[in-house]
C-alpha cells in the first residue's frame, strides 16, 4: 500500500510539474527521436553547452545568456535526459557525439563550434572532437571528468564514486515510488539559478524518465571513458580547463593534477582554478558562473582572432 501510495504521489506530482512548466526551448527530430535544445544569441563560432551526469540544460541558466551577448549558443538535453525523448541507442560518448552532430545538422550549424563540457560532459565533447575534428573550433572543459579517474583516484575517493554510481542504479525506482520527491529537493546550488531555470530543474530532479537516462549514461561509463582515452590529441585547438577548488577534500585535490593533464591535450591548452567554486556552483551560482562564462568568451574571441580556426 505504501509503494502504491508513493507511486500515485509521484505520478500526480510529476504531472503537476509538467503542467506548471513547459520546455524552454524546442524539440528537434534528429531521426527517430527528438532532442530538446534552447538557442540564444547570434554569430559565430556557435557555442554548444554539454551538461554533466544527472544535469539538464537548465544548469546553464547563468552562463548561456552571458555568452549569448557575443555569439550563438545552444544548450541541449541528451537522449533520455530532461525534456528530450528516450532513445533505443546506447548512451556512450560516441553515440552522444553522433546525436549532437545530427542536431547541429538539423539546426544548420555549419561552421566549427566551441564545445563546453562540464563534468562527464567533458568526456562527451572530447569524443565529439575526435569523431568530428573539422566541426570543432575550440573547447572549454569545466571541472571535467578524466577517463582514468577511477583507476588513479585514492581508494577512499574511488569508494565514494562507486557509492554514488550505486545510488544512481536505484534512483529511477526510488523516483517512481516518490521517495526522492519526499525525502529531498533540488541540489542547494540549483536554488541559486535564475527563476526559469529553477523551474526546469524542479521538473526533472525527481523524474523517473530523467533518472532512467542518467542511469544509462552512468552504466556506459567504462565505454565512454575508453572512447575518450583513445581520442586523438587536440593539436593547436584553443583549450581552457577550469577546476573547482572547494571543498578541501581528497576528491578535489586528486582532480587538479588530472585537469593539468587535460590542458596538455592541446599545445594552446591552459589550466585555471576557479577559487571558491565547487563542482556545481561553478555553473549554478551567479558569482562563480561569471568566471566560467568569461572563459568561454575568451575562447570564442581567440577563435575569432585566429586567421584560420584550428581543428
Amino acid at each position: 500500500m505504501a509503494a502504491a501510495a508513493g507511486a500515485a504521489y509521484q505520478f500526480l506530482a510529476s504531472w503537476n510539474s509538467r503542467r506548471r512548466f513547459s520546455p524552454p526551448g524546442r524539440l528537434v527530430d534528429i531521426g527517430g527521436h527528438s532532442l530538446h535544445v534552447l538557442e540564444m544569441g547570434q554569430g559565430s563560432p556557435a557555442v554548444v553547452l554539454e551538461s554533466g551526469l544527472t544535469a539538464t540544460s537548465a544548469v546553464w541558466g547563468w552562463i548561456q545568456p552571458a555568452v549569448a551577448e557575443a555569439t550563438r549558443v545552444l544548450a541541449y538535453d541528451r537522449s533520455g535526459i530532461g525534456w528530450s525523448d528516450e532513445s533505443p541507442d546506447p548512451h556512450d560518448a560516441a553515440t552522444v557525439a553522433r546525436h549532437l552532430a545530427s542536431l547541429l545538422d538539423r539546426l544548420a550549424v555549419d561552421g566549427p563550434v566551441v564545445l563546453v563540457g562540464h563534468s562527464m560532459g567533458g568526456l562527451f565533447v572530447r569524443v565529439f572532437a575526435d569523431l568530428f575534428p573539422g566541426r570543432v573550433a575550440g573547447m572549454v572543459l569545466v571541472d571535467p571528468a578524466h577517463p582514468d579517474q577511477l583507476e588513479r583516484f585514492p581508494e577512499e575517493v574511488v569508494r565514494l564514486q562507486r557509492t554514488f554510481m550505486g545510488q544512481l542504479r536505484v534512483a529511477p525506482v526510488l523516483a517512481g515510488l516518490g521517495v526522492l520527491r519526499v525525502s529531498g529537493g533540488m541540489p542547494d546550488e540549483a536554488e541559486d539559478l535564475p527563476v526559469a531555470s529553477r523551474g526546469d530543474a524542479e521538473v526533472f530532479f525527481s523524474s523517473t524518465h530523467h533518472l532512467r537516462g542518467v542511469r544509462e549514461e552512468m552504466l556506459a561509463w567504462d565505454e565512454s571513458a575508453g572512447q575518450a582515452r583513445g581520442a586523438r590529441l587536440l593539436g593547436r585547438l584553443p583549450l581552457l580547463v577550469l577546476s573547482a577548488t572547494e571543498p578541501p577534500s581528497a576528491l578535489v585535490s586528486s582532480l587538479s593534477p588530472l585537469h593539468e593533464e587535460l590542458a596538455r591535450l592541446s599545445s594552446r591548452g591552459e589550466h585555471r582554478l576557479v577559487e571558491g567554486a565547487n563542482h556545481r556552483s561553478i555553473l549554478m551560482v551567479a558569482e562563480k558562473a561569471r568566471a566560467t562564462a568569461a572563459a568561454v568568451l575568451e575562447v570564442v574571441d581567440g577563435v575569432r582572432s585566429a586567421e584560420t580556426p584550428s581543428a
